[in-house]
């Protein structure tokens, strides 16, 4: 049986955007989500936890049935949509420029090891980060 291939990171983000999208104001159940959204069950589900996990939708009990909806938390809301924009544009430069992506990966790699020393080194992490792309 061949191997199937995963969906590129946009449409993932797409099929995420739909959920979300769906969930703006309203609470809905697993059922009436797969009837909206149209997406497939397995689908759904995971993206439905990278969501959850992500904070941006949460599931609560409502009349006795599971029910998700969208969290008012701008933070983590703006966090997310950080991480989406920059994996999109990081797996834009992989396909593009290889090279590049290898470079930007690098210094992603050392802004994280700098943050992880403390909230000081946020500074010097960027500094040093928009040092090495000049």
């Amino acid at each position: 049986m061949p191997k199937r291939r995963k969906k590129p990171e946009w449409e993932r983000e797409e099929n995420r955007s739909k959920i979300y999208l769906s969930l703006l104001g309203n609470s809905m159940s697993f059922s009436e989500l797969l009837k909206k959204t149209k997406l497939a069950r397995s689908t759904l589900s995971s993206h439905l936890k990278v969501l959850l996990n992500s904070g941006v939708i949460e599931k609560t009990i409502k009349d006795g049935i599971v029910v998700y909806q969208t969290v008012v938390d701008s933070h983590k809301l703006k966090s997310e949509l950080m991480r989406l924009r920059l994996q999109s544009f990081m797996d834009l430069v992989a396909k593009t420029s290889p090279d590049t992506f290898e470079k930007i990966n690098k210094l992603f790699d050392e802004w994280i090891k700098q943050m992880e020393k403390g909230s000081l080194a946020l500074e010097k992490a960027a500094e040093y980060v928009l040092k090495r792309l000049k």
